[in-house]
């Protein structure tokens, strides 16, 4: 039949028309996601950075807070998701992140973070400063949460009732990075009479002309007393 004949090699033209300009349905993007990361932690004092990252989705990705808060001293860039600057408090800080892309109707999600700030340099008493005989001993144990080497100094003084000070110990040396507990002990014997002691550490970055500092005092007064 002719008529029937010239209206198939029609609807054949369309339909190669068609597939020749592309009309062809996209496939969609997958769902936006935002990767699951434990934020590596950071020091007091010392540069940080880390990449956010999520998948899925229309790029560009915009990244917003929207509860908690950071550290101060680390902002967020809204298109890298970078987390970057130089924390100055320490603690935990846990905060919500919501990532939208550029679709239409823009799908949003939102991951939760915790980023700790770390002392970048502690010391503690282990144990504590205490009288045996006419010595005043104990241990001091210092740490970094630092990237880099440090040039240490710790000294460890008792001040007596008058106000002299007399050494118990005396330290300099590199300090690793990332240290923990590392032991110094101290301890001299003293004159009879009543003491606080007091320590304090001072380190140097010279990579970055950096100081930190950390101090401790004894929680209460030690006597010497005669035998």
């Amino acid at each position: 039949m002719p008529g029937l004949s010239c209206l198939c090699g029609v609807l054949l033209l369309i339909a190669n028309w068609a597939g020749a300009t592309g009309q062809t349905t996209a496939p969609a993007p997958p769902p936006l996601s935002v990767s699951h990361q434990i934020l590596r932690s950071g020091a007091a004092g010392e540069a940080y950075s880390f990449q956010l990252t999520a998948s899925g989705g229309t790029p560009p990705i915009l990244w917003q807070l929207t509860q908690g808060r950071l550290p101060p001293g680390v902002l967020l860039n809204e298109t890298s998701g970078l987390l970057t600057g130089t924390p100055r408090s320490t603690g935990n800080f846990r905060f919500t992140l919501a990532a939208t892309d550029s679709g239409t109707p823009r799908s949003v999600t939102r991951a939760e973070f915790e980023l700790t700030i770390n002392p970048a340099l502690t010391i503690v008493w282990n144990p504590a400063p205490s009288v045996q005989n006419d010595t005043i001993s104990g241990q001091l144990t210092v740490s970094s949460s630092l990237s880099t080497s440090l040039d240490l100094t710790v000294i460890v003084v008792a001040i007596n009732e008058s106000g002299k000070a007399f050494v118990l110990g005396y330290q300099h040396f590199a300090l690793p990075p990332r240290t923990s507990n590392l032991a110094i002990p101290f301890g001299s014997s003293l004159p009879f009479g009543g003491y606080v002691v007091h320590a304090d550490a001072v380190a140097e970055d010279a990579n970055t002309n950096s100081i930190y500092r950390a101090r401790l005092d004894s929680s209460g007064g030690l006597t010497v007393s005669p035998p």
